[in-house]
């Protein structure tokens, strides 16, 4: 029931008057299911398992002026799998685990002065709708949470009617907030950060492509040097892509490939992929 309610979060893209000529807004939302069911005396060690995920992406848009252009994206995921085990009674259904949770707001300004490149400032706000911890069998709402602001150059490279190659260099500083942690619940670093943002909708062909690109190299970090490894100064990365293709109407086909290298929290990249056909709206 709770992750039902925060579902209802992604009724706040829908609330945007996409009629609204201030703004240039528009919003992706993709729904896919997967199923199958064993019966208790089905021979054979096969499980049934469902699979659900919904995901939002929304771009808003505005010219507030002759010199400044303000770009928001706000994206939003959120999955469960249910699974059947197998015991003496016959197959039981499980507690649901989280497949796929994701809050991700940033928001940049950009001072359009018609030259080579162009000054920002930028704010972004990372989370999860849910947070379990395994030791005092607890659930956080909204947690953790990363806040980075950043000034620098951006340079828009390709800026056209659905299609848009931006990308900006500049300084960054992150805290990390988690209300589960025992220790030092907030931890601050600072350092350059580097962004490349890609989008392509191919709209005969009904393809929507993303693809986002992050380095942030760490320059300062709060704790003592003393009590860390030197893992928080290897350079962070981050790759987001998703392709969206239409199949039918408002039947989807989505990818995503995710590939991350975090050496404070895994000495090996880790990577996640997910492909589904689902129903997708699009405004």
């Amino acid at each position: 029931m709770r992750s039902i309610i925060f579902l209802m979060f992604f009724l706040i893209p829908l609330t945007l008057n996409a009629e609204n000529d201030s703004w240039n807004v528009s919003t992706d939302i993709t729904f896919s299911l997967s199923q199958n069911v064993y019966s208790d005396n089905w021979q054979g060690e096969e499980t049934g398992n469902i699979n659900w995920v919904i995901k939002s992406h929304t771009r808003a848009d505005k010219t507030l002026s002759e010199l400044l252009t303000n770009r928001n994206n706000l994206r939003m995921s959120f999955g469960q799998t249910h699974q059947q085990r197998t015991t003496d009674d016959g197959k039981i259904w499980g507690k649901p685990y989280k497949s796929t949770d994701r809050i991700d707001f940033d928001s940049i300004l950009l001072a359009t002065f018609n030259q080579y490149v162009d000054p920002f400032v930028s704010f972004r706000w990372e989370s999860q709708f849910l947070y379990y911890k395994e030791d005092d069998n607890d659930t956080y709402v909204i947690n953790p949470m990363r806040f980075t602001e950043s000034v620098g150059l951006a340079k828009d490279i390709i800026d056209i009617d659905d299609h848009r190659l931006t990308s900006r260099i500049g300084a960054a500083f992150r805290q990390k907030y988690n209300r589960a942690s025992e220790e030092d619940n907030l931890l601050v670093d600072g350092g350059i950060e580097f962004i490349t943002d890609y989008h392509k909708r191919f709209i005969q062909r009904g393809i929507n492509f993303d693809s986002k690109l992050i380095l942030y190299q760490a320059l300062y970090y709060s704790e003592e040097e003393d009590d860390l490894k030197d893992d928080w100064k290897a350079l962070d990365v981050n790759w987001e892509n998703s392709i969206t293709t239409r199949l039918f109407s408002i039947i989807n086909m989505v990818f995503n490939f995710d590939l991350i290298y975090d050496k404070q929290e895994h000495a090996k990249g880790q990577f996640k992929q997910h492909l589904g056909i689902g129903i997708s709206w699009q405004m």
